[in-house]
């Protein structure tokens, strides 16, 4: 790995060097009744510009979770270090960052949103208030009306009867939706709604499981439309099932939960009347496939399988019409992961080059992924070998921008 250091706004930031190598982060938009003269045309097109990436994290030895969020020009990475939650924003588009600044000191497996000027951050607490006491499990949610300049002291949005472990957050405007897997006997989705930008939210509201147990819930908004879906463990040994919700009010009040594939959610993304649906392991397609909508979530197709190139599972995130997706995988036999993406446009026919982020002597996984009209981001937890004299291996946090070629400004359907 080469790097070089540049003083760009008062940070030292550093700038890798990478080869292209077969791996993933695919920016996609499906259309139809496209010809072969036009596909080879926009070949040259869907080339990314040459990335750039930069360490986040700045102190401690342990960081991983890394989230990443984007509305416009505003971008926001959170992750934690042991129980230590840290957050840094960038205002322009992701080319600077401030530094971090620490959010907590008893958090665990975060998770972030953006809308506008708002931006949430919620955690699980664990702690234990006597040495012979049960663990207490609770969910707190900090929030700011200012694009993350300023933190508000945070909230209990889940108590102890609820035991929550993974939430998902989705914005907009002044509506904010959480949701969070039950780990206490009951293995439920609860969720809350804020209209005031997370000041205040509702009581928590379930969604019964349909067999063991529901787990990893995924909220996504647009307008008023939101969506909640969720993978929910059969009573079969192996057997997994996507179940979701819907909701036509801003989250006020949602459809009774409905199978809409088998496998493990991964993402969901919204534009319009679209609802797309990123999975995997149904059977059909062992590392990605989606379902899709085209009636606001009524009726879903059968499964698709996408990234077939993968050895591994993909982090996948839509906005508008692109979609982005980046998982780790192994340039050469035993050797460390790196961080891998490729792009398309016009729903992966052609892809473009594929280009390795990492490219790094560490082993880099955990990849997290955000995008906007006009760039990728990708932020992924980095180990480090041991140096020279022996010193101990440490986890940072990374992340790549790449440029994306812009869409039409008449842009074709998503699916």
């Amino acid at each position: 790995m080469q790097e070089y250091n540049e003083k760009k706004g008062g940070y030292l930031w550093f700038a890798r060097s990478v080869m292209p190598c077969a791996a993933l982060l695919f920016v996609l938009s499906l259309s139809f009744g496209i010809t072969q003269d036009v596909h080879a045309q926009e070949e040259e097109e869907l080339l990314p510009a040459p990335f750039t990436s930069v360490k986040l994290s700045k102190e401690g030895k342990g960081s991983n979770d890394p989230k990443i969020a984007v509305d416009g020009q505003n971008v926001i990475a959170i992750w934690r270090d042991s129980s230590r939650i840290f957050v840094t924003r960038s205002m322009n588009g992701g080319v600077s960052f401030a530094p971090p600044v620490q959010l907590t000191t008893d958090g665990h497996v975060p998770s972030l949103a953006i809308g506008g000027q708002t931006v949430t951050v919620a955690w699980k607490r664990a702690i234990r208030s006597g040495f012979f006491s049960l663990m207490s499990h609770t969910l707190w949610l900090s929030r700011s009306s200012d694009v993350g300049g300023t933190l508000k002291v945070p909230i209990k949005i889940s108590d102890d009867v609820k035991r929550p472990f993974e939430s998902s957050m989705a914005i907009h405007e002044q509506t904010v939706i959480v949701a969070w897997d039950d780990k206490s006997a009951s293995g439920d989705i609860w969720h809350v709604r804020s209209s005031n930008g997370g000041a205040a939210f509702s009581k928590p509201v379930n969604f019964p499981k349909k067999g063991k147990g529901a787990f990893k819930p995924i909220v996504a908004i647009h307008g008023q439309r939101v969506m909640i879906a969720w993978t929910d463990s059969s009573t079969t040994v192996g057997n997994r099932y996507v179940m979701a919700a819907r909701s036509e009010n801003g989250g006020k009040t949602f459809s009774k939960p409905s199978q809409i594939s088998k496998g493990n959610v991964t993402s969901v993304a919204i534009h319009r009347q679209d609802v797309t649906v990123f999975l995997r392991g149904d059977g059909q397609c062992h590392r990605a496939c989606f379902v899709r909508s085209t009636d606001g979530g009524e009726t879903f197709t059968k499964p698709v399988g996408i990234l077939k190139q993968a050895n591994n599972i993909p982090a996948v995130v839509g906005h508008e019409k692109i979609i982005a997706a980046a998982w780790p995988d192994y340039p050469k036999i035993a050797s460390d992961s790196d961080i891998y993406f490729v792009s398309s446009l016009n729903g992966g026919t052609p892809f473009s080059e594929p280009m390795n982020l990492s490219n790094s002597a560490g082993h880099s996984t955990a990849p997290h992924v955000a995008t906007n009209s006009e760039a990728a981001f990708v932020a992924w937890r980095e180990d480090t070998p041991k140096d020279k004299n022996g010193a101990p291996a440490r986890s940072e946090i990374w992340m790549a921008r790449i440029p994306l070629t812009k869409p039409a400004e008449e842009p074709l359907p998503l699916f």
